[in-house]
């Protein structure tokens, strides 16, 4: 009995050592549970630092991407509106309906904006102190980045200065030159304003600088015809050749300033008669476009005029080389008359 006694003893401090070690596993367990978990909230932290960090960098880049991306976008703007500087709306020109605003829009940001004033002080030519106060005004634009801006404020200045040495040619038309500015016979000077600004252009006005020293502005053009894209005075200066272009058209009149007569208009006179005797399918369109263009413009004596002629019909479809000669004649009840076309070899 003391044996099973003993034994039931023994088997029972067994079973308490054993209830006793199973506790302290498991309450090791649990504190492992907790020391694990404890262990691991920091590197969680850590890790939502770190990712939180990576995402910051990320907007960041992001945020700095697009920055660059806007600057680049606006450059190309810039880049795009100066070299597609083409067409004048009566807004861009507002600037220029009084001196003021002129003097103003030179220090505007926006590069059409002092273009377009630069342009519009030719109107202080007539009065001293304003066309002193215009020079002022512009010589720092001579050495201004924008090529554009620098070359209109040298062509302004060369008239408010009155040097008239035509700083401005034109090589658009058939790789020649042709000058902004022509000296006439009876001492007075033509010029267009807004030279050269586009291959296209638009809104500009022929002046005239009287023998007495009075500049005004002496006619412009409507319709496709509204850019004056070059001057060609006669020999004898009593005629002047003005050539006139549209985004899609090229034209030519004569203008006789001195007896106060203009010429019809030659390249469309030519097309439109030319396809009438070879059967071309003459048409004209409402807003005068002609889809033709010319080269070598030249005077062969005091009054006759010739140039090379590249005559559209049907849009484009058909074109015909032509030599045209014109001889001016005050009498324009028939545009044709004086007239004469070849074919170009």
């Amino acid at each position: 009995m003391t044996d099973v006694m003993g034994k039931a003893v023994s088997e029972e401090n067994t079973g308490e050592k054993n209830d006793r070690r199973l506790a302290l596993a498991e309450m090791l367990n649990d504190m492992d549970d907790e020391l694990l978990a404890e262990a691991a909230r920091p590197r969680r932290n850590r890790k939502a630092v770190f990712m939180r960090t990576v995402l910051l960098a990320a907007v960041l880049g992001l945020l700095l991407a697009c920055s660059g991306l806007a600057l680049a976008v606006a450059d190309l703007s810039r880049a795009n509106s100066e070299f597609y500087l083409r067409a004048l709306s009566p807004a861009d020109l507002a600037v220029g309906e009084n001196i003021e605003l002129a003097f103003d829009g030179l220090k505007s940001d926006d590069m059409l904006t002092q273009y377009v004033a630069i342009n519009s002080l030719l109107d202080a030519y007539n009065d001293p102190a304003e066309r002193k106060r215009a020079v002022k005004a512009l010589t720092p634009f001579l050495t201004d980045p924008e090529p554009k801006l620098a070359q209109a404020a040298a062509f302004v200045l060369d008239i408010l200065q009155e040097k008239f040495e035509n700083p401005y040619l034109d090589m658009a038309q058939g790789g020649s030159p042709k000058p902004y500015l022509a000296r006439l016979s009876d001492g007075s000077i033509m010029f267009a304003d807004f030279p050269e600004y586009s291959d296209y252009g638009s809104n500009n006005r022929l002046w005239r600088l009287s023998p007495d020293g009075d500049l005004s502005p002496y006619m412009s053009f409507g319709g496709a015809m509204d850019y004056i894209g070059g001057l060609l005075p006669s020999p004898d200066g009593k005629l002047l050749a003005v050539e006139l272009n549209s985004y899609k058209s090229s034209f030519i009149v004569v203008v006789d300033v001195i007896e106060g007569y203009v010429s019809p208009e030659l390249i469309d006179t030519a097309r439109i008669r030319w396809g009438v005797l070879h059967d071309r399918p003459v048409q004209q369109r409402i807003d005068y476009e002609n889809y033709s263009g010319y080269s070598d413009l030249r005077w062969l004596d005091n009054d006759t005029l010739a140039f090379d002629g590249y005559l559209g019909y049907n849009g484009a479809e058909f074109v015909d080389q032509v030599a045209v000669e014109y001889t001016y004649t005050h009498d324009n009840s028939d545009p044709t008359q004086g007239m004469v076309l070849t074919p170009l070899e």
